[in-house]
């Protein structure tokens, strides 16, 4: 009677060990020729794992012509997606350059143009459009989330005259009422002006254009 003792397969599997969350993960399993994975992925050498969430061991029995078996597991790490929120989009006073407000956690802020600071990117370039928000893992490099952000039209608007009765008034009376049309995001400001050849007692009014929240 001959006993024969066949050496056992070494199970082995490969793949990506660190993930971002909500990425697939393929592993690949070698040492025979039979595999059974866990978390159902199968009896194929390589098993995909769709929509990883959280860091996950997975394991596999692999078996061999003879029979024999061995089994192996490995840990695929998952971070976490940084999150990325825009807020307003605002012209400058100048009506040169924007700035972008923005919500950020799990990570650091970049901007394709302009410069980052706190929870706003300000003095973008108003030609620059659109400008490339990304924030970045502080865990892994590789989870990125960014988001464009198009420039608001920072142009001057076109100011048409104020509308009304011309009037002639005494010193001391109510200025008639004068109306004037601006457009969408826009509020009209009145104020006196004095000429130099107009006496003390004339008064002109004229309109001066303040942009409020025009922007995407």
């Amino acid at each position: 009677m001959v006993i024969v003792v066949n050496p056992n397969p070494t199970a082995n599997i490969s793949g990506d060990d660190q993930i971002c969350s909500g990425e697939d993960v393929t592993l690949n399993a070698t040492g025979g020729s039979g595999y059974v994975w866990s978390n159902g992925g199968g009896t194929n050498p390589t098993a995909t794992f769709n929509n990883v969430t959280s860091t996950t061991t997975y394991s596999v029995v692999v078996t061999d012509a003879n029979g024999c078996t061995d089994d192996a597991t490995f840990t695929v790490n998952v971070t976490p997606m940084p999150t990325l929120v825009i807020g307003n989009v605002m012209c400058s006073a100048d009506l040169l350059t924007y700035s972008v407000d923005f919500t950020a956690t799990g990570g650091t802020v970049t901007a394709s143009a302009g410069t980052v600071g706190g929870t706003s990117v300000t003095g973008i370039p108003i030609g620059t459009s659109p400008v490339i928000i990304t924030v970045t893992s502080t865990t892994n490099s590789e989870c990125t989330l960014s988001i464009p952000v198009v420039a608001p039209d920072c142009s001057c608007p076109t100011i048409p005259p104020p509308t009304g009765n011309s009037e002639e008034i005494c010193q001391g009376e109510p200025i008639p009422n004068v109306i004037v049309n601006v457009g969408t995001g826009y509020t009209a400001r009145w104020y006196n002006v004095q000429r130099v050849e107009e006496l003390q007692s004339s008064v002109a009014v004229a309109l001066h254009h303040h942009q409020v929240g025009h922007g995407m």
